[in-house]
């Protein structure tokens, strides 16, 4: 199990890569005439084409669980178990 602060790190680089990506996604939807956008991100400097648009709408949606999956640990919502006693007496 990760620490706290483990967690909060994750936390903030895949918000920092949400974000990047929303920023691509931005500018290869909304201008016609850009056709691919360089970015630097956690893991370098990156190159978005227009036909990579589905590809970065699938890591968008993978960060998005991410984030979530670690809010839920950092506010210290595990998984969570629990028995039943079947037999009764």
């Amino acid at each position: 199990m990760a620490t706290q602060s483990e967690t909060l790190k994750r936390l903030k680089y895949y918000r920092e890569l949400r974000d990047s990506t929303l920023i691509v996604l931005k500018e290869l939807t909304n201008n016609a005439e850009v056709e691919s956008y360089s970015f630097s991100d956690g893991n370098g400097s990156q190159n978005a084409r227009r036909r990579r648009i589905d590809e970065l709408k699938n890591a968008l949606a993978d960060y998005e669980k991410q984030i979530d999956a670690l809010e839920r640990q950092a506010q210290g919502g595990g998984v969570r178990t629990f028995s039943v006693n079947r037999y009764i007496t």
